[in-house]
């Protein structure tokens, strides 16, 4: 976290084993689909809180399909898709506060 990153490219994790993710207060404003591809299986947790995300387009997450918390509060949030968390089946803790 706090490493200033700014967008979350496709291949930037390449790690089928890669079980939490803290991106915590970066300068984050999107993430490119398929960027949880090679982690599809084994991400459960991924925290993005504090960064500059608007919205949550729908194909975000589609390939985190294991994800049980995924915490997104503290952006500037104000829209989000209708088939954003379609794939999230084993989604428990969703955490949206504090966006706009």
């Amino acid at each position: 976290s706090s490493n200033r990153l700014k967008f979350l490219h496709s291949k930037l994790f390449n790690s089928s084993i890669l079980i939490n993710l803290v991106l915590n207060n970066n300068q984050i404003e999107s993430i490119e689909n398929d960027t949880f591809k090679f982690c599809s299986l084994s991400l459960r947790e991924f925290h993005i809180e504090s960064n500059n995300l608007k919205s949550i387009l729908n194909g975000y997450f589609s390939q985190a399909r294991n994800l049980v918390n995924l915490n997104l509060k503290r952006n500037q949030i104000s829209r989000i898709e209708s088939d954003s968390f379609r794939f999230q089946q084993r989604l428990i803790n969703l955490d949206l506060s504090d966006n706009a």
